[in-house]
């Protein structure tokens, strides 16, 4: 019985298409059929718009046969029963099935295999010097992650490229990658990111990490073959990564190793061991991680050679509304590790030692930071002649006043011992700080900033610096906006010279210093026209020159 129904359709198929044929009136209609009867319209993955193409589908008969292909669940389904669920005419049925098919996929070949795709152009002008232009690619595929980047200043280029490929439990990298575990005192990236060392200890991450290397800052560059082995299981619960890196450094062969082993060592404990050996120097260090009751415990301790050593201990505790930590640090005078601890300001962490408490408190409208941090040098170091040491108060408060509007302030106490023309002295320095932010309307948020420092020293020297801008970001289309930012400021010395950060286009962070007397404008916008392209553009002024910048960004 089912054969004698398909067979009675199909001739009522063809005898609809031919009358249509009967009709000079639809000689358009017939020539649109034509066109998809070699390549018919997957219903899967068109969208409304392109079934509208097709002669005698409206935009509401489009819209309902866009809805009954979304709410098909079995891939078998036939042409008549969408037919039923979009409630078709005789004549539309006709239509749909002579240009259309259920039996496809909505990707292509290639997009099959490129999973997501980034492209970045990047130019860069500066009054009396050379343009600067930087490209990245990053392309994710099926069988793995592959990206380059360029940058050409004039005087010199910078060029990378790497490759991540996934086998099962391996990971595979070539080229530059830069690999990251511990609390970052053999290797880097343990230190959280934050503005505060609150925030930068809730935010550690201590797994072992194989990354590309994607900045074009080649200080740090490792460039060579990586292998990370994740085989996270009860038979063999280890994570391992090792980077091998032949490099050159001044025309100097010299070659790296990094190396990074870390398994569980009992149901609440993790530990690992961390290697780092650059040339002929090596470190080798030991981490701990301890979960007790609401207690977080992470340390580790590093050796280099005989006699030098580091070590980092970080406590932390969930409390209600907030948590409560504690940190203590040592590294040896001699000892020049590459990369900062998880708490350090410092770039290279050498010759230090320091105890940090702190608290975070947020409960409704309130987000409170709050740290003091005991530190000095054991050893003297470069222009000062003797140990130093200090103490550095921070207090951060966000609050928010009323619906759009929120209040960021910060206090800071610094006391240090520093050199001054060869002779060791005092100095007290205190920054205040406030940042108001208004969603003034939908599309328009203002900015307020004000920065005050003031240093004294015990010989009774005083210098002041002041920093201030007025921001305005007007967003007039959903992905489109503009930005105006004027800043303003002063100082006396570099001690007190104030500083802000910038952000004329994405992942550009200028950072500006408020040494002297000077104002600067920032002008910038972005515009969307299509969700896979962004058209970003700024400019700043400044009283002696000017700066612009153009990027371009592709996604896939």
């Amino acid at each position: 019985m089912g054969r004698v129904l398909l067979f009675l359709w199909a001739i009522a198929v063809a005898s609809g298409q031919d009358d249509l044929a009967s009709d000079p009136q639809n000689l358009a209609m017939l020539d649109a059929l034509q066109s998809y009867a070699e390549s018919p319209l997957c219903l899967r993955c068109a969208s409304s718009r392109d079934l509208t193409q097709i002669p005698g589908i409206s935009r509401v008969t489009a819209a309902r046969i866009r809805s009954a292909v979304d709410s098909l669940v079995d891939s078998a389904v036939s042409m008549s029963d969408l037919s039923r669920r979009a409630c078709l005419t005789t004549d539309q049925h006709i239509l749909i099935s002579t240009t259309c098919t259920l039996h496809c996929t909505c990707t292509t070949w290639l997009e099959s295999w490129i999973n997501s795709g980034r492209l970045r152009l990047r130019a860069q002008w500066r009054e009396g010097r050379t343009p600067d232009w930087s490209s990245r690619l990053d392309l994710t595929t099926a069988a793995g992650r592959v990206g380059a980047l360029l940058r050409a200043t004039g005087t010199e280029s910078v060029r990378g490229g790497w490759a991540l490929i996934p086998l099962d439990r391996y990971m595979i990298g070539v080229g530059d990658v830069s690999l990251a575990s511990g609390l970052g005192i053999a290797l880097g990236g343990g230190g959280g990111f934050g503005r505060s060392p609150m925030s930068r200890l809730s935010n550690l991450s201590t797994d072992v990490r194989l990354r590309p290397y994607t900045s074009t800052w080649q200080e740090s560059l490792k460039r060579g073959i990586a292998v990370h082995v994740s085989a996270l299981t009860a038979e063999l619960p280890i994570d391992v990564g090792v980077v091998w890196s032949p490099v050159s450094v001044d025309g100097t062969p010299e070659t790296s190793l990094l190396a990074s082993v870390r398994m569980p060592l009992w149901t609440s404990a993790v530990g690992g061991i961390h290697t780092y050996r650059d040339g002929t120097t090596t470190m080798t260090t030991a981490d701990m991680e301890v979960q007790l009751d609401s207690w977080h415990l992470h340390s580790e301790i590093g050796v280099h050679g005989a006699d030098r050593w580091a070590m980092l201990l970080i406590a932390r505790r969930e409390i209600p509304s907030g948590s409560v930590s504690a940190a203590v640090r040592w590294s040896d005078p001699d000892l020049r590790h590459p990369y900062a601890a998880a708490i350090s300001q410092a770039s290279i962490l050498g010759n230090e030692a320091g105890c940090l408490v702190g608290f975070h408190y947020r409960q409704d409208r309130w987000n409170i930071e709050a740290s003091l941090d005991v530190h000095g040098r054991p050893s003297r170091s470069y222009s000062v002649p003797m140990p130093t040491r200090g103490l550095d108060a921070i207090t951060d408060v966000q609050i928010k006043l009323v619906r759009g509007v929120e209040l960021d302030a910060r206090y800071r106490y610094e006391v240090d011992d520093v050199s001054t023309s060869g002779v060791m002295t005092r100095r007290h320095r205190t920054t205040l700080r406030a940042d108001l932010t208004a969603q003034v309307q939908r599309q328009l948020r203002l900015r307020l900033r004000s920065d005050v420092r003031r240093a004294t020293w015990e010989h009774g020297e005083i210098h002041e610096g002041y920093l201030g801008y007025i921001e305005a970001r007007w967003t007039f289309l959903t992905s489109s906006h503009v930005t105006a930012r004027y800043t303003t400021y002063w100082s006396t010395s570099f001690d007190v010279a104030p500083y802000a950060m910038e952000v004329p286009v994405v992942g550009v962070f200028n950072t500006v210093v408020g040494s002297g007397i000077g104002a600067r404008l920032l002008l910038a916008a972005s515009w969307q026209p299509i969700p896979s392209i962004r058209c970003s553009v700024s400019t700043v002024l400044l009283q002696t020159q000017a700066s612009a910048t153009a990027q371009l960004d592709v996604r896939m």
